[in-house]
Order: structure tokens, then sequence, then C-alpha cells
């Protein structure tokens, strides 16, 4: 059945005006090869128009050091029916990155046709840029197929390589320290029922080198119409170095107060009771007396403030919490 008398002009017009770039390419087989026909998107690429492109060898209007390269691509495309290749060349229009399929259409013609993904490309490469200065990895889990894909920084967060091993929901359910795994199986599978999933977290991951890391995730989910959840956003960020700051900065604060409350009763109490001993020895019973009820009153303040300060951080406390303790103590 042939082709009904539109198809002709259809085609001419629309490889007028797509952005595909689009040329027919005769090969021999030899070293070089004729461009029979380009449409303006691809003719551009070289700097010319593509009236000056039709009838002209390949080494003529394209850069030399590529055209061992692109007689390769039609051997490829011969030997298979159809090529498909991701390349990043030097050419008058600049440096682009363009994905292409070459196909064999019979005898030595072949058919290229390819799109310029370098706006794509260049947004990735700085997306994973700013991922790995960040130490921040995204996943996408797509619950209908179970398949989880990985940006590259969620790779090193485990400790692999790029591509190295295959992402799946078991892969990080494996390398989630034993400790945190339940409470990360029980938020995946709420997730996997259309329930809630928990937007920010934090759990520990054991890298395959055996190095224990803490991560932070935040997750979005994405429902249909239905309810039910079709896929999950997550971005997972290393926070052990701020976890590890906060510990030791908590570690400093305890110690700050610590010394404060050693100098407060040494100042007020130890003091006193050295007077209380100073007295005794000079068997002055008075001052003696005098000195111990003001070590005790030292003493009852010392511990007023701490406990004052204790309950504006974590509430108030019981008046015989402390009694309490203190009798538990002393039966121990």
């Amino acid at each position: 059945m042939g082709h009904p008398f539109w198809w002709g002009a259809a085609f001419e017009r629309l490889a007028a005006v797509t952005t595909t770039r689009l040329a027919v390419v005769r090969w021999d087989g030899g070293d070089d090869a004729v461009v029979e026909w380009t449409n303006p998107s691809s003719a551009a690429l070289v700097g010319l128009p593509a009236a000056d492109v039709a009838g002209r060898r390949l080494s003529e209007v394209y850069p030399a050091r590529y055209v061992a390269e692109i007689v390769e691509q039609f051997r490829q495309a011969r030997a298979a029916g159809a090529f498909r290749y991701e390349v990043v060349r030097e050419l008058p229009a600049g440096r682009r990155t363009l994905d292409a399929v070459t196909v064999a259409i019979g005898g030595d013609l072949f058919v290229s046709a390819a799109q310029d993904v370098t706006a794509e490309r260049e947004a990735q490469r700085r997306l994973d840029e700013v991922s790995r200065l960040t130490g921040t990895g995204l996943y996408h889990w797509n619950l209908a197929e179970d398949s989880l894909a990985w940006t590259d920084e969620m790779f090193r967060l485990f400790g692999y390589e790029p591509g190295e091993v295959e992402p799946s929901r078991a892969l990080y359910l494996e390398h989630v320290h034993p400790d945190d795994r339940g409470a990360v199986e029980a938020m995946g599978g709420a997730a996997e029922g259309g329930g809630p999933s928990r937007p920010l977290h934090r759990h520990r991951v054991v890298r395959a080198d055996g190095d224990v890391r803490t991560v932070e995730v935040r997750v979005q989910p994405v429902v249909g119409e239905a309810g039910g959840l079709l896929y999950e956003l997550g971005v997972v960020r290393d926070v052990t170095d701020e976890v590890e700051l906060q510990r030791h900065e908590e570690l400093a604060h305890r110690a700050a107060d610590q010394q404060r409350t050693a100098l407060t009763v040494h100042d007020r109490v130890v003091q006193a009771l050295a007077t209380v001993v100073l007295a005794l020895d000079l068997d002055e019973l008075e001052t003696a007396r005098a000195e111990a009820m003001a070590a005790v009153t030292a003493a009852q303040t010392v511990v007023t403030e701490l406990l004052g300060e204790v309950a504006a951080v974590q509430g108030a406390i019981d008046p015989g919490a402390l009694r309490a303790v203190v009798d538990d103590g002393g039966g121990a």
C-alpha cells in the first residue's frame, strides 16, 4: 500500500520546523560518507544552511575528528538495523550533547535523528555536583512497577560507585542500621498501603565498607485520584557531621554546667563547712553551729536553683520526687 499524496509534503513541512536533527546519509562501506539530505536543525549544528550541506561529503561539512566515529555508527546500524547512542561533540554551534539513533533504511542509505539534550545534561550535571557537595541523594520509588531510581550521590551514601549495584528497596533496607530497620520498614509499609508517610525522619545506615552514618530523609508521596500512592520522591542527606557536632556541643554545655555547679557548691557550701571545721577546732561551738546552719541554707539555695533550672527545661518537678529518689538510693 502506497503513501497518500500528501505524505511527502507533510514530512517536508515537519522536517523544516522540528528541532529534531534529521539527516539522510549514503555510506558505501568506506572511510567517508555523503550527506544526501538534511533538515535545517541538523545543518545548523555545523553552521550551514541545509542547501549547502546536501550532496557534500561528511568530511567536508563535519569536524574531521568525528568522521571515523560516525562511520562506525553506520557500521553498527547496518549490523543491527538501528544503533542508538549519546555523544558530546564540539561543533560550530558549540559544545552539544546529542541523544541520537541511526537506522539503516536499505542498501547504503541511513537516516539519523538526534535530539539536542545539552540543557538537560547540564542541569543534571549541576544537580549531581550540588548533591555531591551537600551529601544529598535523591530517589524515585515507583510503586506500580516496584522500581527504584537513585541519583549518583545515593550510591555514594551507601558506599558504592554510581551504577555499581541495582537500586531496590531490599538493598536500601539491607544498609539501614539493624536497630533502626524496624521503624524504617514500618514507614515503608504504611506508604505502600496508601497511608501517610513521615515527611522527615532520621536513621542510621551502614555503608558497604562498614562505616555507620546518620541520614536525614525527607519524603514527598504522590497520590492518584483514588487516593492511592503512585510514587514517592525522597531526599536523603548525610547529617553525620551535624549530629556529631551537636553531640559535642551538648557535652560542652553539660561540662560547663557541671563546672558552674561545682564552683557554686564550693563558694557557698564548702567554704561555709570549712568555717565550721575551723570553729570546732577553736571550741567555738556557737560559731560552729551558726556556720553549720549557714552551710545548710547555702546548700538548700544551690539545690533550689539547680532544680529550678531543670524544671525550666523539662517541666515542673513533683515536690516528693527528690525525697523518692533519695529514699530509693538509700535502700539500694
